[in-house]
């Protein structure tokens, strides 16, 4: 969905990956020559595909994997000259960079990714996710996700009613997402889906910005992350002294958005 009120005939583009559950009015990106496109990876649990005249969106039930390069052909056409760019939060940081990572001759067509708040490691998001202060969060996205599950299209009755017994996050994933993904199980599926050991072999720029408190997404696999020796060609990590997740919040909103806007113009002008 390309947002009203954007010049869509000049500059530079960017795709906006969303997080479960965010609202991209909340992110109140106003530039004239910038194009959002909203892609919700993660808001089913089967695949199916809509067809608009500006954008086409597919929806997986792999959250943290999935081919979405449709999106970067979409906006490609609408300026084929313009520097495109990707921005993704949360999850959606995860599948971006799986897509980068999956897909590399189509993730060149990009001209950097930025990614807020994103899990590299899932297997240890997992368990931070799970701690006692997460619990309402949990429990809401649980509830949102046998929702999402209730409403698919053509889901098997098993498979429902696995969904519907979850008790957590991480049970959901062991019955419902792992299997239909193809994995064993949880684990095996947040180790495949898990970035922070092949990050590095990502052959477009990358931001990643990381909120030293963020209360589910877990440090330590973003510093292990070594410093690139050009920060608008290499993979670029900041993590900064609070921000929680996905907050960042000054005086002025939110403010990895201005970070954002000033990294993609560095690396359009250094290219």
């Amino acid at each position: 969905v390309v947002h009203p009120g954007y010049d869509v005939n000049t500059g530079r583009c960017a795709v906006l990956v969303r997080e479960h559950n965010c609202s991209s009015r909340a992110l109140s990106v106003r530039r004239s020559n910038l194009i959002v496109m909203s892609y919700d990876h993660d808001e089913t649990i089967v695949s199916f595909a809509h067809q608009s005249s500006a954008v086409v969106e597919q929806r997986t039930v792999v959250w943290c994997r999935f081919n979405g390069f449709d999106l970067v052909d979409a906006a490609a056409r609408r300026d084929p000259s313009a520097p495109l760019f990707m921005m993704a939060h949360s999850l959606g940081g995860t599948a971006a960079l799986n897509m980068a990572l999956d897909f590399p001759a189509a993730a060149a067509r990009l001209a950097g990714i930025v990614t807020i708040g994103t899990p590299l490691d899932m297997v240890a998001t997992s368990r931070r996710f799970s701690r006692l202060r997460n619990l309402a969060y949990g429990r809401h996205m649980l509830s949102a996700l046998k929702q999402l599950a209730g409403d698919a299209p053509d889901i098997r009755e098993d498979t429902l009613a696995a969904a519907q017994s979850a008790r957590s996050i991480t049970e959901f994933d062991e019955l419902v997402t792992a299997p239909m993904a193809g994995y064993g199980g949880a684990d095996e599926y947040y180790r495949a889906a898990s970035v922070d050991r092949r990050l590095q072999q990502i052959t477009v720029p990358v931001l990643v910005l990381q909120g030293s408190n963020d209360p589910w997404v877990p440090v330590p696999p973003c510093l292990s992350q070594p410093v690139p020796r050009d920060p608008l060609t290499g993979i670029s990590v900041v993590v900064t002294r609070g921000g929680g997740h996905v907050g960042f919040h000054d005086s002025r909103l939110n403010w990895h958005i201005r970070a954002t806007l000033a990294w993609c113009d560095a690396v359009a002008e250094a290219d």
